[in-house]
């Protein structure tokens, strides 16, 4: 069976940049293996460093730019499919749209980090109708992160590759619970001082305004 780096090997700078926009697209190349296997070859002599680390870089911002245009394309009106209809009322779309343009930014980096919901993140917010260069922003700056460091640990550590990529996977984990646990403590808080106030008896102006924006009605768009 070919593997990633023998790919790599025969077709050079062109096998990494095009893995990488199909990974982007949710094709089964993962990111990270790519990146460290291109590090791994660089440090064998086989491609250039430098060259093997703007391949990786251009290759991950064309994918993830790739999954947003596709959403954008696809727009809201995919929610409209009677099969997403049931998942996705119009209120959840009216939210998610008010999500992304209020916290797309921090959104679109935070999923740059986490390999699970890039893909799904990214087509989302092309779905809602985040502004590309917001997007663009956003994850070029994110990826300059990620991808050196992940080229600069394949280039160190490629020879003990199987097992930085367990470590890789367990950051994921950890970072995915980590997040978990920032959500469950804000949420807690927020119900904290719910009660509190209902003891109170004052009104919760924060839950109130939630609700306002859950249950404010879908925009109407117009036709054409």
């Amino acid at each position: 069976m070919v593997s990633v780096a023998d790919l790599i090997e025969h077709f050079s700078y062109l096998a990494i940049l095009v893995m990488l926009v199909v990974a982007g697209l949710g094709m089964p190349f993962p990111e990270e293996l790519v990146l460290l296997s291109s590090g791994l070859l660089a440090s064998h002599g086989t491609l250039t460093f430098w060259k093997a680390l703007a391949s990786c870089y251009l290759g991950v911002v064309l994918g993830d730019s790739l999954i947003y245009l596709v959403g954008s394309r696809l727009g809201i009106r995919v929610f409209e499919h009677p099969f997403f209809k049931r998942l996705f009322t119009p209120r959840l779309v009216a939210f998610l749209e008010r999500h992304f343009r209020r916290h797309g930014v921090l959104t679109v980096i935070a999923a740059r980090h986490l390999a699970g919901v890039r893909a799904p993140t990214f087509l989302v917010a092309g779905m809602t109708g985040l502004r590309f260069w917001k997007f663009a922003l956003a994850d070029s700056l994110s990826a300059m992160v990620t991808v050196p460091l992940s080229v600069w640990i394949g280039f160190h550590f490629g020879s003990q590759l199987p097992r930085v990529l367990g470590v890789l996977k367990r950051v994921h984990h950890a970072t995915a619970l980590i997040l978990l646990a920032i959500a469950v403590v804000v949420a807690a808080v927020v119900l904290a001082r719910r009660r509190a106030r209902e003891r109170r008896g004052e009104p919760d102006l924060a839950i109130h305004e939630l609700e306002r924006e859950l249950l404010r009605p879908p925009p109407v768009r117009r036709q054409g």
